[in-house]
């Protein structure tokens, strides 16, 4: 299973209105198509200042409630992101 585009749009629509991120990277399994109906999709979203990355991540999390997915905003594993995520959105 896969995340189709329709529902990225909507994720990119939301972070970027309320955050104005440098960058939202799609990573784990709705990146690489091996979702399950147990999966949830795994966001990093990089910001153009510092800020606290736990408040950061709930604060986006919440702003995602309601599309059907349960959501899980990250912003300290940069790594594993950048090697094996898909860029959905950058600030041009």
């Amino acid at each position: 299973m896969s995340v189709n585009e329709d529902l990225i749009k909507e994720v990119i629509d939301r972070i970027v209105s309320i955050s104005s991120p440098e960058k939202v990277i799609l990573f784990g399994s709705a990146a690489t198509g091996n979702m399950t109906s147990d999966s949830d999709i795994d966001l990093l979203v990089i910001m153009k200042e510092p800020i606290d990355s736990r408040k950061q991540g709930n604060f986006l999390a919440r702003n995602l409630w309601g599309l059907g997915y349960p959501f899980d905003v990250i912003g300290g594993i940069a790594y594993p992101a950048h090697k094996y995520g898909r860029v959905i959105y950058e600030a041009a």
